[in-house]
């Protein structure tokens, strides 16, 4: 049964699904910016970065079950791990859980200086070093800054 809808769900995700998750993307980015300034960066996540993950994931398609959801506390602080294994858990984090995001990211963002402009201005990171010889290493001063900001935000 798989075999019979492979190549038609392939058309589906190249011709259909990848164009326009692209505009949507590019339109919740933008609506997601707008939020952060004139309302809160908290509203633009919980609402905005919500429904763009939502929309994607039914697009998809996925079915998804949160289970446990509603023993998160709104007022405190979660580290949520994704392996990344697909894209589909950032649509599932995005979507489904209410909780007001910070991101650990890897540093390969520095050496593109647009979006390291957006990742600075519009979110609380931890940039982490992915050297060889320094697998994972956190960058003290980073951390610091990152640490006070994300305690700050939930106060």
């Amino acid at each position: 049964m798989k075999k019979v809808f492979f190549w038609p769900y392939q058309l589906y995700v190249w011709l259909i699904f990848m164009p326009l998750g692209g505009i949507l993307t590019l339109l919740f980015s933008t609506l997601a910016v707008i939020f952060s300034t004139l309302v809160s960066p908290r509203f633009a996540s919980r609402v905005v970065a919500s429904a763009w993950g939502r929309l994607l994931a039914w697009l998809t398609p996925i079915s998804v079950t949160v289970e446990g959801g509603e023993n998160a506390q709104q007022e405190r602080s979660y580290v949520v791990v994704c392996n990344h294994q697909s894209a589909v858990d950032i649509l599932v984090v995005y979507g489904w859980l209410k909780l007001d995001l910070k991101w650990v990211i890897k540093q390969e963002p520095e050496r593109f200086p647009e979006l390291e402009s957006v990742v600075k201005k519009w979110a609380i990171y931890l940039l982490i070093e992915r050297s060889l010889i320094t697998l994972a290493r956190l960058s003290r001063k980073r951390w610091t800054v990152w640490a006070k900001a994300l305690e700050s935000s939930f106060l």
